[in-house]
């Protein structure tokens, strides 16, 4: 067995880890995404600025020393004044986080390993789908660089045990497959659909087969930028908190039509976490300023939509082409009504399931085509039980965003298992 077990989804937003130590016990932890090389003679001299600064944690202070050179990462490369690299190819920068990350999880729980012994990994990683073929480079350049890295002052010599990549969405994929069975994947005409910070991907199977896959740049991103764009002075960091709180599941308004719920978009001019955004303090002209901001909101998501909506039919994610469809990812859940109303499907009530003992699916218009969305909820609960910090285990969009790493952690102790 591996001293360290471990899945990372390397976000554009953050780095998503589970983990587990030779205990069995599932941890998670997450990591801000900047990653940043430096000179070292940068890192000596913020040392000798701060002077005594306490204990700080090993997240907070995350740097790698590798073939002489330096990267800080997380929080630490915020005060490096880090270049956006949400453009860059996620592999490359993915090698530095899995060793930042492993430096982190060493030294929180304080791992020993005899001198003549190298710490043995077990590591699952999610890549795009467009960077996926590059999977065995990475695996060859992470042995090389785990061999010999330090992680602050610890020189760290790992031995890579055990392997595998799946594509984004991989995860949830190979959990349903587990669940459902191999006879499930090959009747179905499935899509699984990601959409995230930095990429949306979409994989789409038939009789079992991987028949196309996609992942471009079009995650929220997309729609923050956009935002920022037509409203000056907005924090993006608060704007991305507003939307996340104002998603449909808190503040929109339910219609209920039958035995189906339809979720209606946010109002915006009335969420809390909306209003907030407005800096004047004058009555009349803060009231016009939330009154702006929501009017971009709602023409950027339309903007924004289109193009997701462009991106679905371009890889045969349709009604026409699908029988069912995997929902997930954070900005799926800001989506969802426009996703709900594509599929043309939606949430049937829990006393109606009970009475016509059928999905917890149902179409919203029974005239037109349809194709069952599920979102998760399942594999959601079941991530819900990792040790979450209070702040997101309250949070439904935290959950959210695990849940892909999660099917794949799952996926890869079974496989562990399965080999002994």
């Amino acid at each position: 067995m591996a001293d360290i077990t471990l899945t990372i989804d390397a976000g554009g937003s953050q780095s998503k880890v589970i983990y587990a130590l030779s205990d069995g016990v599932r941890r998670c932890l997450s990591m801000s995404t900047e990653v940043e090389q430096i000179q070292k003679q940068r890192l000596e001299e913020y040392f000798a600025r701060q002077a005594w600064v306490g204990s700080p944690a090993p997240m907070t202070r995350a740097w790698i020393e590798w073939n002489e050179e330096v990267f800080v990462l997380g929080r630490f490369a915020q005060s490096f004044n880090p270049e956006d690299r949400i453009k860059e190819r996620k592999y490359e920068n993915a090698l530095y986080k899995v060793l930042a990350i492993l430096g982190i999880i060493v030294a929180d729980h304080q791992i020993s390993v005899p001198p003549r012994r190298k710490l043995t990994v077990a590591l699952g990683i999610l890549l795009p789908w467009n960077e996926y073929n590059d999977r065995s480079l990475f695996e060859v350049q992470l042995k090389a660089m785990l061999a010999d890295f330090k992680f602050q002052h610890t020189a760290l010599k790992i031995e890579l045990a055990s392997f595998l990549c799946r594509p984004e969405g991989g995860g949830i994929a190979v959990s349903f497959v587990r669940s459902r069975g191999v006879d499930w994947l090959r009747s179905k005409r499935l899509g699984v659909l990601m959409l995230g910070h930095r990429n949306t991907t979409a994989l789409y199977f038939e009789q079992g087969e991987l028949k196309h896959g996609d992942s471009p740049l079009l995650g929220f991103a997309v729609l923050l930028d956009r935002i920022n764009e037509l409203v000056g002075g907005l924090d993006r960091d608060k704007l991305t908190a507003a939307l996340a709180q104002t998603s449909p599941q808190g503040t929109s308004t339910p219609a209920y039509l039958g035995r189906i719920r339809v979720l209606q978009e946010p109002k915006w001019e009335a969420a809390d976490a909306i209003r907030s955004l407005a800096s004047a303090k004058n009555a009349a002209l803060r009231d016009a300023e939330i009154k702006t901001i929501a009017q971009v909101i709602r023409a950027a998501t339309e903007e924004y939509w289109e193009k997701i909506e462009q991106w679905l039919k371009k890889n045969a994610l349709a009604t026409s082409t699908l029988d069912e469809v995997l929902i997930g990812g954070g900005a799926a859940q800001f989506l969802r009504p426009r996703l709900e109303k594509y599929f043309n499907s939606c949430e049937q009530l829990e006393s109606s399931v009970i009475r016509s003992r059928q999905s917890t699916h149902a179409p919203i218009d029974d005239r037109a085509p349809s194709t069952p969305i599920d979102w998760c909820s399942e594999l959601q609960n079941q991530t819900r039980q990792l040790p979450f910090r209070l702040e997101e285990r309250s949070d439904q969009n935290a959950i959210v965003r695990y849940v892909d790493c999660f099917g794949l952690f799952d996926y890869l102790v079974s496989t562990l298992q399965t080999a002994k």
